[in-house]
């Protein structure tokens, strides 16, 4: 009669508990669909346009802050795991500080981001499913005075970290928290401001989110 060792018996029995925890805690797998909106900050430099070449710009010089709208679309797999895409724009609230202390100045700005994004959810029971997440999207973003002599257009891509909570309502829907964060540069510059042409993408930019997120097409873990 062949004895087994039993640490390895009960090392074994925890493994296969976690994992068919993990199998069955989240959804089944199949489509997922997500909204989200709350609050978003600019943070670092947006570069240097040749004007500037001893101080760089802060981010804030062209955008304010304001409220980001975002779309998500994907497939959530069995287990734990999420792959999507979304598309996310951002209303803003005024002018950058290039326009502090004019008064009844316009602007138009545009920040739209398109991109992927994996997810990795640890639900815990009762309805509630932690979540993190890691992104990589194109920005394009755009700002231009209300008399048409300045208009300037970046491009480049970013690099997101966010997470939340899921908070299940019925079978179908989830609403809860989120705190996300990228990181990027500006790439390129086209600007209607030919002191604009020798524009360097030499810093580091961010947008600081928080708000709240819809999810549907989950199952509560029960």
């Amino acid at each position: 009669m062949t004895a087994r060792a039993p640490g390895l018996s009960t090392t074994a029995a925890v493994a296969a508990l976690l994992l068919a925890r993990s199998a069955r805690a989240d959804d089944v797998g199949g489509a997922r669909f997500a909204a989200r909106t709350g609050v978003i900050l600019p943070s670092g430099g947006l570069g240097t346009p040749p004007q500037f070449a001893h101080d760089g710009l802060s981010e804030s010089y062209l955008f304010p802050s304001g409220v980001p709208l975002v779309v998500e679309v994907g497939a959530a797999f069995p287990g734990v795991w999420y792959w999507g895409a979304f598309l996310q724009t951002i209303a803003f609230l005024g002018c950058g500080d290039s326009a502090a202390g004019t008064p009844g100045v316009r602007c138009t700005n545009v920040d739209v981001q398109a991109g992927t994004s994996m997810e990795w959810r640890s639900p815990v029971g009762h309805g509630i499913s932690p979540w993190l997440g890691l992104s990589l999207a194109y920005e394009k973003a755009s700002s231009a005075d209300g008399s048409g002599s300045f208009a300037v257009e970046l491009t480049g891509f970013d690099l997101g970290i966010e997470g939340g909570v899921d908070l299940q309502v019925d079978d179908h829907v989830a609403l809860g928290p989120f705190a996300s964060a990228t990181f990027g540069s500006y790439a390129t510059a086209s600007s209607s401001d030919p002191e604009w042409s020798g524009f360097t993408g030499d810093a580091l930019h961010a947008w600081l989110s928080v708000g709240i997120r819809a999810t549907t097409g989950t199952r509560p873990n029960r």
